[in-house]
Order: C-alpha cells, then structure tokens, then sequence
C-alpha cells in the first residue's frame, strides 16, 4: 500500500460571554454552575474548528487566522460582543482532517480508491470501529468525534446531502479542485 504524507493539524476553540436571555435563566445550560466562571447575568458560548495545513504553520499565524475567522463568524451570526477567548491546540500530524460532516485531505494525485483506503486507515488509527451497515449498537469511541464517518455507508462524494443527491465518494468538485483537496463527506 502507498504511503501519503501526513500534515499539521490544530484545533482552534472560541469563547466568548453573552447575558443569559430572560427568559431562559432557569434552563441548566444557562445554571450557574456550568458557567460558574462567567460575568454575573452571562453564560459562555463556544465554537470550534479544525484546521489542516500544507506546511507548518506558526502559532501567531494560526491566531491571526482565528481572529479573522471569528470577525466573519460573529458577522453573520449576528454575535454583538467583540471579545473572545482562543485556545489553539497542536494535534499530531495526519493525513485527513475533519471539518462540519466531512474529512479532508490535500490532492496529491491519489486514486478514488486509494483515498479511500487511505481513510479507512485513518479512521482505525484513530480507534474508530468501522460500520458498514446501520447497526443497531452505538459506537463506543475514544473522544474522537466522527460526525458518522464511522458508518461506511454515509461516506459520500458531492451534492446537498440528500440521499438521491449523493455521489459516490470521494469528491472532486470543483469547489474542492480549487482548493487543492479530496473530500469525503459523511
């Protein structure tokens, strides 16, 4: 089997407080308790991401790369407050990363079948339990979070996300091509 490069991978979390709304002060996700560190009236709200990179990045380019992203984010979520909190966390270097039910890798001239194959390795070297049908368990994983991949049967190239809409994976859009990247959705 042909080996593939692997790449520097990070997760990126934001943080930031808002005021509970009125008339949600009794609900636990607002408790205090959750959110025992927050400015009184306020609760912590959060977002993250993955990010993959071709080279190696540095920590402040990765930053100023967050910071972009969450002026763009609060933008069109309509967020009112301006400050936040960044963690950046290094992962090991790997060949497929995950963003919203997909995983990536960088186009480097592989086959359909060898992106494949090469995703099914992933998904063991992370310890997740491949499916190949809808089973009647639940996975029991190791934290790291799926979005389904680990139902073989989901995995998908382009379209809505409709079933009748769905192509074999993995996809190779244009959308994709420009972005030098393989994607296979779940």
């Amino acid at each position: 089997m042909r080996s593939y490069p692997v790449y520097p991978r990070y997760d990126v979390g934001v943080r930031w407080e808002e005021p509970v709304p009125p008339d949600k002060k009794n609900e636990p996700f607002y408790s205090l308790e959750r959110n025992k560190d927050a400015s009184d009236g306020c609760f912590w709200n959060a977002t993250s991401f993955s990010k993959m990179y071709r080279a190696d990045p540095t920590e402040e380019g990765v930053r100023k790369e967050a910071l972009e992203w969450w002026a763009a984010y609060r933008a069109t979520k309509s967020i009112k407050v301006e400050t936040c909190e960044i963690t950046i966390t290094r992962k090991p270097d790997e060949e497929w990363c995950l963003t919203w039910f997909q995983h990536f890798t960088f186009d480097i001239g592989q086959t359909d079948d060898e992106c494949l194959t090469s995703f099914a390795c992933f998904l063991q070297r992370m310890g997740i339990e491949l499916r190949y049908s809808s089973g009647d368990y639940r996975y029991q994983g190791d934290g790291y979070c799926t979005m389904g991949a680990e139902d073989r049967w989901r995995w998908c190239g382009s379209g809505d996300g409709s079933a009748d809409s769905r192509t074999d994976p993995p996809c190779r859009c244009e959308h994709c091509k420009k972005q030098g990247v393989i994607r296979i959705g779940h």
